[in-house]
């Protein structure tokens, strides 16, 4: 960066300085500090008083000394008349401090994704433009609403998404449960409602057809008791993902080991790079909560290399006679691993379950909130109870299972009185 030697100021390039000094071309070349101008008093190896400064660079203007040659103009003593004494305004014992270079300031993280969030979010939108015009285009859903939120998220049931009775005030909601379908790509939020009136299930969201409700409602001097079960069943689905997923891995692994050899490197050390990167595969299943998909792939990709190890060891034993014994060493952690992937697997095939059950007095019958449960190929058909393969539980459920009944009898109780105190 320029330096002004004149007035002491750090300049840009190009720049002309407040005292009308040019800026000059910065000189530095690796062996002095800073603007590097060999008339500064800092910088010359011999300051004299009352005298001008050698100038090492032709034409800088940071000193006026004596000149021996009047009609050169330019020599080492600076500019200034014929054998007279220059004037040099870095000369006596008083230093004008030299100003501090602008220094180049680190990134703050956070003004670099505040920077990259609104990029992002452009992203996001056009391809959600483009995505509701693809579906317009080619018939799936109403094209009066597949821009609008199909989830009805952070609004009340009553009054904002249907019409209250009269005198109806809404008292407590719940994010009560997650419905989906995942082969038609399903998906809808459930949330039940307690008014002084009723008690309202509703669920909304999507799927490849377009916007899909469901809605329950009961008059709360009807219902005579909810029960809600909350467990877990085993999904075929999630079970061929496992098998996806395992696959995959393995051949991963198989791909590295075979890698390593296809280099040249030794048995021993294929052996012991197989080791430390099933070790390391590990790392996440202790570390990790939950997250069990990538536990599952990391693991199957260990067990991939362990595998080919083991079947080399069985190959030189064929090829060259030799000893059982590495292949029996291998073979414990083959066993170790796999027993570990079962168990991952079996837990991924096993999802949340919600069941809620309201009955009603007289000889209405209970409706219950579940998922549809049908036989294969469509035989042995059972009742269709909500249209989605799973219900599963979701924020609020917890909390709905320890005091919804409570509520609703109290209201039955107490009236006025009860819905003051569960309004609090």
């Amino acid at each position: 960066m320029p330096y002004c030697g004149k007035c002491g100021k750090w300049l840009e390039e190009g720049q002309t300085c407040s005292c009308g000094a040019a800026a000059a071309a910065d000189n530095y070349a690796g062996r002095d500090p800073a603007h590097m101008y060999r008339s500064d008093y800092r910088y010359a190896e011999n300051p004299a008083p009352g005298a001008g400064m050698p100038n090492a660079y032709p034409g800088d203007m940071g000193g006026y000394g004596a000149n021996p040659d009047p009609g050169s103009g330019y020599d080492d003593g600076g500019y200034g008349p014929a054998g007279g004494a220059g004037h040099n305004p870095y000369d006596g014992p008083s230093y004008i401090p030299e100003p501090p270079k602008p220094g180049i300031k680190a990134a703050n993280p956070s003004e670099v994704i505040s920077g990259i969030a609104p990029f992002l979010a452009r992203i996001i939108s056009t391809i959600s433009a483009l995505w509701i015009r693809f579906k317009n285009r080619v018939g799936l859903g109403e094209p009066e609403t597949n821009d609008v939120d199909y989830y009805e998220r952070n609004l009340e049931i009553v009054p904002q998404c249907i019409d209250p009775d009269s005198g109806e005030m809404p008292i407590k909601q719940y994010d009560m449960a997650v419905l989906r379908t995942r082969l038609i790509l399903s998906r809808a939020e459930g949330r039940l409602q307690v008014t002084n009136k009723r008690v309202i299930f509703r669920a909304t969201g999507r799927s490849l057809m377009g916007r899909t409700t469901l809605q329950h409602e009961f008059a709360i001097d009807e219902i005579s008791g909810i029960k809600l079960r909350k467990d877990h069943r085993f999904s075929f689905l999630n079970y061929l993902g496992v098998a996806i997923v395992v696959g995959f891995g393995v051949y991963v692994g198989a791909g590295i080991f075979h890698r390593f050899d296809m280099w040249g490197m030794p048995g021993w050390l294929i052996g012991l790079l197989t080791l430390l990167i099933t070790g390391l595969a590990f790392i996440p299943f202790f570390l990790l909560y939950k997250k069990f998909p990538l536990k599952l792939l990391l693991v199957s990709v260990g067990y991939g290399m362990i595998l080919s190890q083991q079947q080399r060891m069985i190959f030189y034993r064929m090829a060259y006679n030799s000893s059982d014994f590495a292949v029996k060493m291998w073979g414990l952690p083959v066993i170790l691993v796999g027993l570990i992937l079962l168990f991952i697997g079996w837990i991924i095939c096993w999802v949340p379950n919600l069941i809620v059950n309201i009955e009603t007095k007289g000889t209405q019958p209970a409706v219950e909130i579940r998922r549809k449960e049908s036989g294969i190929l469509n035989f042995f058909r059972k009742p269709d109870y909500t249209g989605f393969a799973e219900v599963l539980p979701w924020r609020d459920t917890e909390l709905a299972i320890i005091e919804l009944w409570a509520m609703v009898s109290d209201i039955q109780k107490y009236g006025d009185e009860a819905i003051k105190q569960w309004k609090k």
